[in-house]
């Protein structure tokens, strides 16, 4: 919304006025058709329908221009700092209803919102927390000095900083400097905040009597006699064992718990131990019954039967006497030399004649030669005894070879399929029986040569003719 027609000192120029809320001009935006209007105001009209609302052209709100002349236009009319009486005269001194003066301060309106900041006109609110009073700057000091919620320090210098209504609830009930009677009737006046510490030696205060569990309440000034005879007063047991027990419960401490009074070994074993030492003997005790000490074994006996049981325990821990390092209770020793210790000495499981222990049967295995392998050969699964591996390999159809003649490097199964067919180094006999000259022999060739004997030596060769463009087809 724009600016009021009031508030100006003059009769604004309508070219200076919102098309759309017809007051002045406020942060002026202008449409490429030369239309001004309020920032606001274009805004939600355009959040409605993007439309002039003067032209009704197409409008969008980031083609606005902000009109600076407009805006300085504006800011340089004159205004009032509070609008005047509605019969146009200038602003009065005083507001007949309200009773309340009324600044007759005018300036250019870009001035105004400096002026408010220290118009004494202005209304404002009380800035005491919580005080939603609303009034004049000017009277802002004389309701401080009434206001409910101004912040005060008690006045008898307590250091408590409260809001004014608070202070008579405070010094009533709380303030620590306050002084009063004492309650226990002993004629004492005390600050509040040392009633606590001044009952703690009011002779005429009620009290506890201190001794646990106790509850007798007395005055302070009784608490001597009752002393001499309070059952639950703490006493030292005469037995000068250290304890120290309330006076009704030492008879019964003697009987059952005193460690100085001296008893019978319960075990019957003939001594006598002082009760705190019952403990201990029993540690030593030939007689007192004790589990034997290796795990899982739940056997009772007297301690003296322990050595005896300990020879024949099956819960004992012991160190495999293979020196394998392993060590087993007793009864599982007999399982770990026949199945796990590494260095018990066993049979070749493969007949060899060899004993090895079973830590290196591995190993042993590795060179075994009546040990089960299969053919190194690649697609060889003949399975055989180590020893008879090199027998093997003598005739084995995957076995790679050379070829003798031109080396290439075959399976041995393949040989003979190579040296008929692929050979380049097989002398082969001419496909056209063509005869030696010398020998009368059919002319052996190796395989490599074959295609150049056929074209350029071989006798038995037909070949086109040279002369066949002439009507001649071929010659033999």
């Amino acid at each position: 919304m724009g600016f009021k027609t009031e508030q100006f000192v003059e009769k604004v120029d309508e070219n200076l006025k919102c098309s759309i809320c017809l007051e002045v001009l406020e942060d002026p935006r202008q449409c490429k058709d030369g239309h001004t209007f309020c920032k606001d105001c274009i805004t939600r009209c355009l959040e409605h329908k993007q439309i002039c609302p003067v032209g009704n052209n197409a409008l969008q709100l980031d083609s606005l221009a902000r009109s600076l002349l407009a805006k300085n236009m504006v800011n340089n009319l004159k205004v009032y700092c509070q609008p005047p009486e509605s019969d146009g005269q200038p602003a009065a001194k005083i507001d007949a209803q309200a009773y309340e003066l009324k600044c007759d301060w005018t300036g250019e309106l870009q001035s105004l919102a400096k002026h408010r900041e220290t118009c004494p006109f202005q209304q404002v609110q009380c800035p005491n927390a919580n005080c939603n009073t609303n009034m004049q700057r000017r009277k802002l000091e004389d309701h401080d000095t009434i206001c409910e919620y101004k912040e005060l320090e008690c006045d008898e210098q307590c250091g408590v900083t409260l809001i004014r209504r608070d202070l008579p609830n405070h010094k009533t009930n709380d303030c620590p400097e306050v002084r009063l009677s004492c309650p226990n009737g002993c004629r004492g006046c005390i600050k509040r905040k040392n009633i606590t510490t001044h009952r703690e030696t009011c002779p005429f205060q009620q009290v506890h009597c201190p001794i646990v569990n106790c509850n007798t309440t007395m005055q302070r000034r009784e608490l001597e006699e009752h002393d001499k005879i309070c059952e639950y007063k703490e006493l030292e047991c005469d037995e000068h064992c250290g304890v120290t027990l309330i006076r009704r419960d030492l008879p019964n401490h003697k009987r059952n718990d005193c460690p100085e009074v001296k008893l019978s070994c319960p075990n019957a074993c003939g001594t006598t131990i002082k009760r705190k030492n019952i403990t201990t003997h029993r540690e030593t005790c030939p007689f007192q019954q004790v589990h034997c000490p290796n795990v899982n074994c739940n056997t009772n006996m007297q301690r003296r039967e322990l050595a005896d049981h300990d020879k024949i325990c099956k819960y004992k821990e012991l160190e495999c006497d293979e020196q394998c390092g392993a060590t087993l209770i007793r009864r599982d020793l007999p399982n770990h030399k026949r199945c796990d210790c590494p260095e018990v000495r066993l049979s070749c499981p493969n007949s060899c004649g060899e004993r090895i222990k079973r830590k290196n049967i591995n190993t042993h295995r590795e060179t075994c030669p009546f040990q089960q392998v299969q053919c190194p050969n690649v697609n060889c699964h003949t399975t055989m005894q180590r020893r008879e591996l090199q027998d093997h390999d003598w005739i084995c159809e995957y076995k790679v070879v050379n070829c003798e003649k031109c080396t290439q490097v075959l399976v041995r199964h393949e040989l003979q399929r190579h040296k008929k067919i692929d050979c380049p180094e097989e002398m082969v006999p001419c496909p056209n029986s063509c005869r030696s000259l010398e020998t009368g022999q059919i002319n052996e060739i190796k395989r490599i040569n074959l295609d150049n004997h056929m074209r350029n030596d071989c006798a038995k060769t037909i070949l086109d003719c040279p002369f066949k463009d002439q009507g001649w087809f071929r010659q033999s």
